[in-house]
């Protein structure tokens, strides 16, 4: 695996029917990192996801691995998705994770033929517990039994890298959607998580505002984008088509101004043409106010935040579609 300055991981945002689409949150431990934060499904890579064992695997069951889920030559593709020598397609190691990490935490197994699923319903327990202690074990369960990671069931969303003044632990995720079943069993890994819900977008950000959870900043944001979905038929059938336009890296270019802290995001105006990801340069500042720092700027996409790092206002006048769907602007003030 190639040595960066921050750590590669997957998150698998799982939607489940409609009217409203709820997604399943999973809340953290009080030990672990990001103490009792609501997160989706998901974790670090381990170098066995993008084993070239898989590509044997997958090809007991058909010619092209994956098809559906390759990003298109040409389209946008964030650094972590570019392949590397020696590993199996990135996007699909990088479903692979998901998919594992989701298996781990939740016990939920997205993985084909069905057929061949409900004779290892017995053996799931102790399959996973063996996954957990190696992760090389996620590839063994699926050879044991002649079943096959469904990453095509999962639909690439979007890229997210922790800002540099964040430096302490900065992590580079990918995001995918997939349709699940809220009323499949769920079985939350105790020495990562403390408890699950299913909930609407709206049900999670309102408890996030109402400062009854915490959450990271992506997973506000796209909670913030799921809300326009009345479906997760609606949803999955968006996110693959938008697929075709790939998938670019989201790093918010963080301002410390002088009543709090600007996150800005590509597309703003003032977003930098080749934004310091490795954090070599020294962390932006202004003695300006955050408002005064919005002044003659057209086109907004940013969020400010108070001296705590609270949020306070998501400013966001343009759209990005149809490269992907518009984020909901908000203001705590309103």
């Amino acid at each position: 695996m190639v040595s960066l300055p921050w750590r590669e991981s997957a998150s698998l945002i799982i939607a489940a029917g409609r009217d409203p689409m709820k997604i399943l949150m999973l809340q953290r431990g009080a030990a672990g990192s990001f103490a009792k934060a609501r997160v989706f499904p998901g974790g670090v890579v381990e170098s066995h996801d993008f084993s070239e064992r898989w590509t044997h695997l997958f090809r007991r069951f058909f010619d092209n691995i994956g098809k559906a889920s390759l990003i298109p030559e040409g389209a946008a593709r964030a650094p972590c998705l570019v392949n590397r020598p020696g590993e199996i397609a990135r996007e699909i190691g990088m479903r692979i994770t998901a998919i594992r990490e989701t298996f781990e935490e939740t016990g939920i197994l997205f993985a084909q033929p069905a057929s061949s699923l409900l004779p290892i319903k017995t053996e799931v327990a102790s399959w996973r517990k063996r996954v957990l202690k190696d992760a090389a074990h996620f590839y063994d369960m699926c050879d044991h039994h002649s079943i096959y990671p469904d990453v095509d069931a999962l639909a690439i969303w979007s890229d997210w890298l922790t800002p540099i003044d964040l430096s302490s632990k900065r992590f580079d995720t990918v995001f995918f959607v997939a349709e699940g079943d809220d009323a499949v069993q769920v079985d939350v890994h105790r020495d990562e998580m403390d408890m699950f819900e299913w909930s609407s977008p709206l049900q999670s950000l309102l408890a996030r505002m109402e400062r009854k959870v915490k959450m990271a900043p992506p997973q506000i944001y796209e909670l913030s984008r799921l809300m326009q979905f009345e479906s997760a038929k609606d949803l999955l059938k968006f996110a693959v088509e938008r697929q075709k336009y790939g998938c670019d890296l989201t790093l918010p270019v963080r301002v410390r101004c002088s009543d709090g802290i600007v996150a800005i995001f590509p597309g703003d105006d003032s977003y930098p043409a080749e934004p310091d990801i490795y954090g070599k340069e020294p962390v932006l500042t202004s003695p300006k106010t955050a408002e005064e720092l919005r002044e003659g700027v057209i086109r907004l996409h940013r969020v400010e935040s108070d001296l705590r790092d609270v949020a306070r206002a998501f400013h966001f006048n343009f759209s990005l579609e149809p490269q992907h769907c518009d984020p909901m602007p908000f203001n705590a003030q309103s």
